[in-house]
């Protein structure tokens, strides 16, 4: 275990916050602007921590990464040149720190107020086209720090996470057969892409009255279909929405609608359920990296342990799918 994962994350180091905010006003500087009021300190968790400072450019946001997410920044960056409307603007970057432009309103907020704000059916095909364009890009995206959880490397990084993990994970063995088989299903219909693990009501704001989706450190090349499994289970925390009911259905096909010009929509949607359980693997690793071989618990899913993934997994295997839901 390196040194990072032993004395947490930078964030929590004495003297960490005047560090911080002298990146800040130093950034500021070369970008020809200045603050107009003191950093305020918003939040931060174990994968990342969030200052926010008024300037004489408007409000500017601070994220720091931990070392395993230390690709955000860059990403960031890669991912705006396809669909700059949709990501958020970097205005300065270093290793693991970047300052970006205030990208808009939160979208509970927006609606909230009752004004006028993208749906999600807008949203995620918003996400279809940008994987679509981005898919170009796999090979940059993986030079920048992004994991590789490309499907015929997932089954691997699985056994190897429960290898290493021993006790703790052992008693998963008897899945890797079958992610093994998920894998398979998949096929090559669709050309391997950015997935964004977390594209959830936290993660948008509006600006002008279009989504823009932060956080783009969950992120990986992987089959980008993988990437909607946290959308659709937070779709059924609305009342009345049921896991596999149809407002989640309705979700997932207006997100299938752009990639019909690569297969048509009853092969599309069989890969996507080969996919949205292929995703709890890809969030067990994410968590795995954030956390380390200890993690911060092995149960319940209020810290996202890959143990939990597992028994998620476990769980939809053998009851069967119901998309939102285990």
């Amino acid at each position: 275990m390196d040194a990072d994962r032993v004395q947490g994350p930078a964030w929590l180091r004495p003297g960490w916050d005047r560090e911080a905010d002298a990146w800040i006003l130093a950034a500021l500087e070369r970008l020809g602007s200045e603050a107009t009021g003191p950093v305020e300190h918003v939040r931060d968790f174990p994968w990342g921590a969030i200052r926010r400072v008024p300037t004489t450019d408007g409000v500017v946001w601070f994220k720091e990464g931990p070392p395993a997410l230390a690709f955000e920044p860059a990403l960031t960056m890669l991912v705006a040149r396809r669909r700059p409307d949709f990501v958020p603007t970097v205005l300065a970057a270093d290793d693991a720190r970047m300052l970006t432009a205030d990208a808009g309103r939160p979208l509970r907020e927006v609606l909230e107020q009752g004004a006028d704000g993208p749906d999600w059916h807008g949203i995620v095909r918003e996400l279809a086209e940008l994987q679509i364009e981005a898919a170009a890009d796999a090979e940059e995206l993986l030079a920048v720090g992004a994991p590789d959880r490309r499907p015929e490397r997932l089954a691997a990084a699985a056994a190897e996470l429960i290898d290493r993990s021993s006790d703790a994970l052992f008693g998963f063995l008897p899945l890797l057969p079958r992610i093994e088989g998920l894998v398979e299903e998949l096929g090559d219909a669709v050309p391997l892409s950015v997935s964004h693990e977390e594209v959830q009501e936290q993660n948008v704001v509006v600006s002008d009255g279009r989504p823009v989706l932060l956080d783009w450190a969950e992120v990986s090349v992987s089959h980008p279909f993988a990437g909607l499994l946290m959308t659709l289970r937070r779709a059924v925390e609305a009342p009345g929405v049921e896991p596999g009911g149809r407002e989640v259905l309705a979700l997932r096909d207006a997100y299938l609608e752009p990639w019909t010009r690569f297969a048509p929509p009853a092969e599309l949607r069989r890969v996507f359920d080969a996919a949205y359980l292929l995703g709890m693997v890809s969030r067990a690793l994410t968590w795995q990296a954030i956390y380390g071989d200890g993690g911060p618990a092995e149960d319940g899913f209020e810290y996202d342990s890959p143990r939990a993934w597992f028994a998620l997994l476990t769980s939809a295997l053998t009851d069967g799918i119901r998309l939102g839901g285990p």
